[in-house]
Parts: structure tokens; C-alpha cells; sequence
């Protein structure tokens, strides 16, 4: 039987433990190493009584946010690559997808048409309503593309793989697709939906449990993390270099800015399309991916294996 993005999980151990004690692993292996490396210029900063980096420091100094983004996200997917094999026997890869190889083309496949449909939108939005973005272009917006497109696909990366682990440590205990995709998507839209800078509102709370649920079935519906991995990084330079939203995380200026922020059934609508172009583009469209992109159904038909 072919292997699907969940049975591929019933390798090895699978002991639930396992699944926080990697996670807490790779963690501590990132606090720990950014401790050590910073400790001798904290211990600088204190004996010449120099000013200690604040949240504002982090968020709004671009050198600071794309050196401790790159440190946490390498450390972190380096974890992620060590404890998977030490605590489950098996293959870091797996977590990528069942064949263990990475399918370049597809991540490209992702990226590029994510950030097409994401330019698109934008572009309509600005010729249909001119006041919605005001355009600001500094000093710092070009040298910055150069870190940008070297910095998000390592983030997408080290979001992906957990987004992908956690995936396949619930589908040892709920084995049907979308009864899984349906719980992850109340799990992960709740809380982004309540981390959110601003209160939500009804139109949040769609963006948030619809997303999550997409995210979950192209999943594994690919049988896969690269095209989620494209996804995300096309994702994370749009919202680093394109648009920034007011109140949202980094804070120097992109290209654009969104003048208000609340959400309406508009935008409910135009990511609905979005979402359903992008699904029927690289499902069904260039290139069309069908040999190696089966129904995930087949997950439920494998008995659980659980030490």
C-alpha cells in the first residue's frame, strides 16, 4: 500500500512523550545555544552599563530581526532534524513527506503561485480602492530584499516541519483526513484568532479557522511540506517587504501600508478565491501534479502503532 503523509508517522516509536520531548529538545537546544553566544556581549553591555535590546529593538531594527529570525529558525530545525531520529527511529525526512526526498519543484510551485495570486490581490485592491495602501519607500526597502530572500524560506521551513510533525503526531489519534483537518483547523484558528494584536472580529474568526483548515488538507492532499514550505516563505516576503498591516509584527516600514486594519466580507471573499485558485492551480493545473498527489483517505486504512 502506498504510503500516505500520516501512515509514514506509524514508523518507528510513537509514544506521545516522544512528540513533546523532541519539541522541548530542540527548544532547549535553541534557548541554550543563544544564550551562550550572547552571554559575552550581555556581560559587556552590563559591566559598561550599556542599554539592553528591548521587544521595541528586536521588531523595529531590521539587522536585529533577521540575525535572532535566522539563529532561532537554524537552531530549531536543527533540533527538529537530531531528536526526530534519536527519539523515533526514524527518518527526519519523513516529516517532509513518505518517499524521503524533497520535491524542489514543488516548493518553487508554491512560492510562486502563492505570491502571484498575493500580488495580484493587492494590485486589484489598489486600483478598485486607492486609499486602502499609502506607499513608503526608504533607504532601507531595497539592501532589505537580500536578507528577506534568504531569511523566510528558513522560517518557512522550521514553521513547516512542526506544522507538519504536530500533524502527524495527532494523526496517530485521529486517523480520518478531515475529521483530522477539521480539528486542527478549531486548534490553530482559536489561537491565532485570540493572539491577534486587536480584537476579532466575525470576518478574524473565518480568516482564521478557514486558513488553518486549508493549510491542513494541501497537506495531505500533497502527501507533503513542500508546497506549504513555497507557501510560506512567498507568504512571509509579502508580508516583510510588499504590505504591512498596522499592529503587526516586525514594525519597519514594507512597500505599502494598509491603512486600517479591521477586516470586512470583502477580503472574507477575495481570500476564499485565493485560496481556491491556488488549490485548483497546483492541483489541477501547471504542472499537474496527479501521479503524486493522491486522495489522502487512504491514511484511515492503517492500523496505529504505539509503543
Amino acid at each position: 500500500m502506498t504510503e500516505t503523509y500520516l501512515t509514514i508517522a506509524r514508523q518507528g516509536r510513537n509514544a506521545w512523550w516522544r512528540y513533546l520531548l523532541s519539541l522541548i529538545l530542540a527548544l532547549g537546544l535553541t534557548l541554550n545555544a543563544i544564550i551562550f553566544a550572547a552571554f559575552p556581549f550581555l556581560l559587556v553591555a552590563t559591566l559598561q552599563e550599556m542599554p539592553m535590546p528591548t521587544d521595541d529593538t528586536w521588531m523595529s531594527q531590521p539587522v536585529w530581526f533577521f540575525g535572532v529570525t535566522a539563529a532561532v529558525t537554524s537552531l530549531m530545525t536543527l533540533g527538529l532534524i537530531v531528536a526526530i531520529p534519536a527519539l523515533h527511529q526514524r527518518p527526519w525526512r519523513t516529516v517532509m513527506n513518505p518517499q524521503g526526498q524533497i520535491r524542489w519543484r514543488r516548493i518553487a510551485q508554491g512560492w510562486g503561485v502563492w505570491l502571484g495570486l498575493m500580488l495580484l490581490s493587492i494590485a486589484l485592491f489598489a486600483v478598485f480602492d486607492r486609499d486602502r495602501y499609502t506607499i513608503q519607500v526608504t533607504s532601507g526597502w531595497l539592501w532589505r530584499w537580500v536578507p528577506t530572500l534568504l531569511v523566510m524560506p528558513l522560517t518557512a521551513l522550521m514553521s513547516s516541519l512542526v506544522y507538519g510533525y504536530l500533524l502527524q503526531g495527532l494523526g496517530l489519534l485521529i486517523s480520518r483526513p478531515v475529521r483530522l483537518t477539521a480539528v486542527v483547523a478549531v486548534l490553530i484558528g482559536l489561537f491565532n484568532v485570540v493572539s491577534s494584536p486587536t480584537p476579532p472580529t466575525v470576518w478574524d474568526w473565518g480568516f482564521g479557522l478557514i486558513t488553518a483548515g486549508f493549510f491542513v488538507w494541501i497537506i495531505l492532499q500533497d502527501r507533503g511540506l513542500e508546497l506549504f514550505i513555497g507557501l510560506q516563505a512567498a507568504n512571509g516576503l509579502v508580508r516583510l517587504q510588499i504590505v504591512r498591516s498596522p499592529d503587526t509584527t516586525p514594525t519597519f516600514p514594507a512597500l505599502l501600508t494598509r491603512n486600517g486594519g479591521e477586516s470586512s466580507w470583502l477580503d472574507f471573499i477575495v481570500w476564499l478565491v485565493i485560496l481556491g485558485l491556488f488549490y485548483a492551480i497546483c492541483f489541477y493545473g501547471w504542472p499537474a501534479p496527479r501521479a503524486s498527489a493522491p486522495s489522502p483517505a487512504t491514511a484511515s486504512n492503517s492500523r496505529r502503532e504505539v509503543d
